[in-house]
């Protein structure tokens, strides 16, 4: 995504006050689970996997929770961040995208125009920042083949893991992520409320872009987001062809975690200054869906790949010997496989398929 400014942004829309999805007649409130801490990944997967679900209360014993603020970022982040705010061009406001310091960013948090650093790679420079959050939490969450892959190849952590800040009555309009990826967003300030609805049941033939688009073209979307009259529109003058849409929303207050599985498209308003976290990952649920993605978007090659790297239990389990990993993300082999990649003809393996966090908009 470009960092000069232009209209169509995914962030940062004009006059979407916050929504009331209890207006939306057949949708329904996220299950809160508590007892995350003493469940396995076998129950967690039999109960929760294919639904949305917030788990109270996961972030809130984290050191980010309690250390992360202004005054830790300012002294940490080098170089501008990405913006999504407002721009006075002629009598209308214009969503926009722009490069800012951070100092100027964290000023302008509590002024009257929308600023929003989003899908901001802070990982990048501070990886190590990442125990911050993670640590303690769920096995069930971390469980991230993609982490298996050779640092210099592909999926780099530093594009999987990333940070969402935004002053009040900022908002994400609805997206689906690349890859099929399973996704997790720990609210670490304000309170994020969440709209996701199932693609679950489109055509297998139909790939995502499509499904958007018939979902655009038969108004469930008004400039990028649902809301309960648009929902209500589409119910009523769906084709056949389109299935019914599963609707379920929540509101994620500052210390609890929402996990959104693969194939839920979402929209995010924030209430308050937020601060959020989200990790995107593939794993035994989303492994075949995300291979289908990449095969659909780069090509056969690129799959086979994939598949090559991760398909097999005895596989991951070798890719996780930490004297094989120091061999692989040797400067001399990470290259070998990048220049291999392109004589394959997949030369998109650091800017296309390996980048599960690019939203893919609803409306463009």
């Amino acid at each position: 995504m470009p960092v000069i400014l232009y209209e169509k942004s995914t962030h940062v829309p004009i006059d979407h006050p916050l929504p009331d999805y209890t207006q939306i007649a057949s949708a329904r409130e996220a299950p809160v689970v508590t007892d995350w801490r003493g469940m396995d990944a076998a129950t967690f997967a039999r109960e929760h996997a294919h639904t949305p679900v917030v788990l109270a209360g996961l972030g809130r014993d984290s050191r980010a929770f309690s250390t992360w603020d202004a005054a830790y970022f300012t002294s940490r982040w080098k170089g501008p961040v990405k913006v999504g705010t407002k721009k006075r061009l002629g009598e209308r406001l214009h969503p926009c995208e722009i490069e800012m310091g951070i100092r100027e960013f964290v000023s302008l948090l509590e002024g009257p125009e929308p600023v929003y650093a989003h899908e901001w790679y802070f990982f990048r420079q501070h990886p190590e920042a990442l125990r911050d959050l993670v640590d303690g939490y769920p096995a069930f969450l971390l469980d991230d083949w993609m982490e298996l892959i050779p640092r210099g190849w592909a999926f780099a952590t530093g594009t999987r893991n990333n940070l969402y800040w935004g002053s009040d009555g900022t908002s994400t309009a609805c997206h689906y992520d690349t890859l099929n990826a399973v996704t997790w967003n720990t609210t670490l300030r304000g309170t994020k409320r969440w709209l996701l609805f199932s693609c679950r049941g489109v055509p297998r033939h139909m790939h995502q872009a499509e499904v958007f688009a018939a979902f655009r073209k038969h108004g469930l979307f008004e400039r990028g987001f649902v809301t309960p009259a648009t929902f209500e529109r589409y119910h009523r003058e769906r084709p056949p062809e389109l299935p019914p849409v599963e609707v379920v929303w929540a509101d994620v207050p500052a210390g609890s975690t929402i996990y959104v599985p693969w194939k839920w498209a979402h929209q995010v308003h924030n209430q308050g200054e937020c601060l959020a976290f989200s990790r995107y990952y593939i794993s035994a649920d989303n492994y075949e869906a995300c291979c289908e993605f990449i095969e659909a978007e780069a090509g056969p090659i690129a799959a086979r790949v994939f598949r090559a790297l991760v398909g097999s239990e005895t596989r991951r389990r070798l890719l996780g010997s930490a004297p094989v990993r120091r061999v692989l993300e040797s400067h001399a082999v990470a290259r070998a496989f990048q220049v291999a990649m392109r004589l394959a003809g997949v030369g998109v393996t650091r800017s296309h398929f390996l980048v599960p966090d690019a939203k893919r908009p609803g409306v463009e």
